[in-house]
């Protein structure tokens, strides 16, 4: 029921129920405490009136009846009569009675003074109890106030608590989204946390209309020069009559910048059906399997151009949770990129290698999340590795010791080309190197897709002297071992 109302309304009503009951438990008190002191200080002064009558009996000058006859009057004009009645064979000291008749209510309090007598003490406490519910009234009054009262203020305390927020709705509501810039952080030290996350994310939007602004220029630019390629090329063929041949000629030339034309638009369906992809639910990978899975796909396409695909793969089980189809999207490229670049009769080398954290204990356990969720450690023998990509492990029931740390899987794809240009930035969109047709956006979608899952891509050439580009994905794996 509470999760439905405003925020505001469930902070007054949890603020008012803890404000009434403190308020019902020291009234509870105060009213017992004084009731309790009411009826004590009657008790007080029975007992004085008490002590009286035997101490003027002691003197021996006045038996105790003659005494009660004589301050029968004073002792009336307090509600108290005092009077001897027969021991019925009573022992204790002092005997404490609440007699009620009506509206009207008595303290009657025996005393032994004999074995025989009694001293029997009487007072009319009927306008002590008038007093006791007139005090209960007014603290029940008094009460409703208050709780009124703490209501409208933490109405009013909600109001300036809410006030951050509603200022950070003013100003998001006021962003021109032609020109995002930070939100002000002049607000209160707990709402510091939100504001920068909110700035955070205007930043990544910036960055993303950025990127779609410069995309859409790039695609404009590069459908406008083959167009005007084509249009140009059928107006001079229209000038004047010509040979078949020359007809021919520039309607081949047309299909060519037609096919290339329809390429840009398949990469830019491509990169629209991998924004859809970024949404996929991420399933449970052994990574090396997936690879080998893709072997035979490698390898027709290296052997329809006359070259070859090796696989080199490590030894260990690396276990992910990944949108499967990013990362076949990352593979694709990469290995088409090596073949296409690779001469006849060259061989495109895909390697994986599995980089250790450098802490004790790394080789022996990297766990998954639902074995260290259920105490269960079998996972890290035998040199398998498993984790969740982009989260951190929690501890398992059966550790000793948890140290956070966090490894790398890598995959590299080896071509033996020209290499690349250094200093160029490889994965920006539309950028072309050799001779080598294609529209340039193929390592601009690869480094998308690894931006959703939190990888990293480079491009660099061949440290081995030989030539040649290599293609890096790195994937982090973080997670939790076990120390002995």
């Amino acid at each position: 029921m509470f999760s439905q109302k405003r925020l505001r309304t469930k902070f007054a009503l949890q603020l008012a129920v803890a404000g009434l009951m403190l308020i019902a438990i020291f009234s509870t008190l105060l009213y017992n405490y004084v009731k309790i002191a009411v009826l004590e200080s009657c008790l007080k002064e029975m007992r004085l009136k008490k002590d009286e009558i035997l101490t003027l009996a002691s003197s021996g000058n006045e038996s105790v009846k003659e005494i009660l006859e004589r301050l029968s009057n004073r002792l009336s004009a307090s509600d108290i009569t005092a009077n001897l009645e027969t021991n019925m064979g009573s022992f204790v000291s002092e005997k404490v009675e609440r007699i009620e008749a009506g509206n009207i209510v008595k303290f009657r309090v025996s005393y032994v003074i004999s074995r025989d007598l009694l001293l029997v003490i009487t007072k009319d406490v009927s306008t002590m109890k008038e007093f006791l519910s007139y005090a209960f009234e007014n603290i029940v009054i008094i009460n409703i106030v208050t709780v009124a009262f703490v209501l409208f203020y933490a109405m009013f305390l909600s109001r300036i608590l809410l006030t951050p927020i509603r200022t950070l709705c003013e100003r998001l509501a006021n962003l021109n989204e032609r020109a995002l810039k930070p939100i002000d952080d002049d607000i209160p030290l707990e709402f510091k946390p939100l504001t920068k996350d909110i700035n955070q994310i205007i930043h990544r939007i910036s960055n993303f209309l950025d990127y779609q602004k410069e995309l859409f220029v790039g695609i404009a630019h590069e459908l406008k020069t083959p167009l005007a390629v084509m249009k140009t090329k059928i107006d001079v063929t229209m000038l004047k009559p010509r040979e078949k041949e020359r007809y021919v000629e520039a309607l081949r030339s047309n299909l060519e910048s037609i096919e290339q034309i329809n390429k840009m638009i398949s990469s830019v369906l491509q990169l629209g059906r991998l924004e859809g992809v970024q949404f996929e639910a991420p399933v449970k990978t052994e990574l090396n399997g997936f690879l080998r899975g893709l072997a035979n796909d490698f390898a027709i396409l290296a052997r329809n151009e006359k070259k070859d695909v090796e696989l080199r793969l490590c030894n260990e089980e690396v276990v992910v949770t990944i949108g499967r189809n990013l990362l076949l999207h990352i593979v694709q490229n990469f290995v088409q990129n090596a073949v296409k670049f690779s001469p006849e009769g060259g061989v495109v080398v895909v390697e994986t290698e599995v980089v250790k954290c450098g802490k004790v204990g790394c080789e022996s356990a990297l766990v998954c999340e639902e074995n260290l969720e259920n105490g269960d450690l079998s996972s890290a023998k035998n040199g398998k590795l498993s984790g969740v990509f982009g989260s951190v492990f929690g501890g398992g029931a059966g550790a000793k010791s948890e140290v956070e740390c966090k490894s790398e899987f890598l995959l590299r794809v080896i071509d033996s080309g020209v290499g690349i240009v250094d200093g160029v930035d490889i994965f920006a969109p539309f950028k072309r190197f050799g001779e080598k047709g294609g529209v340039g956006l193929g390592l601009f979608l690869a480094k998308s897709a690894a931006d959703v899952v939190g990888a990293k891509l480079s491009v660099e050439n061949r440290k081995d002297g030989k030539s040649g580009a290599v293609a890096t994905l790195r994937l982090p794996l973080f997670h939790r071992h076990v120390e002995a």
